[in-house]
């Protein structure tokens, strides 16, 4: 089943219109939180925003499964943002294949958030077995 969206039915010129002025608000927001993560990097250390042309890679720990059934991870970057720090998080995927990412933290050294994310899953791992 698809789901009909608003422009569907409008004429190509409108919707050619629409997507580019779409994707000019959205570069300009980027721009405007890069400039604010540069001018203050520490109170911007979360910021999901990367230089133009960084390879967002990251890298993740299988955790196993929650009470739900839903996968956990969790990742880190191996890219610095716009602020210059590295990212990491926890990955929930449902078992429809959507996820969400939360319990963001953020360190100047790549080791610190991977150690991060070893600790994490470790304690997720132990908090399962002793549920089980």
């Amino acid at each position: 089943m698809t789901t009909k969206h608003f422009l569907d039915d409008a004429p190509p010129a409108v919707r050619d219109l629409m997507i580019s002025m779409w994707a000019d608000i959205e570069q300009s927001s980027r721009k405007n939180e890069a400039k604010r993560a540069k001018d203050d990097p520490v109170s911007n250390r979360l910021t999901r925003v990367f230089d133009p042309g960084a390879r967002m890679a990251w890298r993740y720990y299988d955790a196993g499964k929650d009470g739900r059934g839903r996968k956990v991870r969790f990742a880190w970057a191996t890219t610095r943002n716009v602020a210059g720090y590295f990212l990491g998080w926890r990955q929930v995927i449902s078992k429809d294949g959507s996820g969400k990412r939360d319990q963001w933290t953020a360190s100047r050294t790549r080791g610190t958030v991977k150690a991060t994310a070893k600790r994490r899953t470790d304690a997720f791992r132990a908090k399962q077995e002793a549920s089980r």
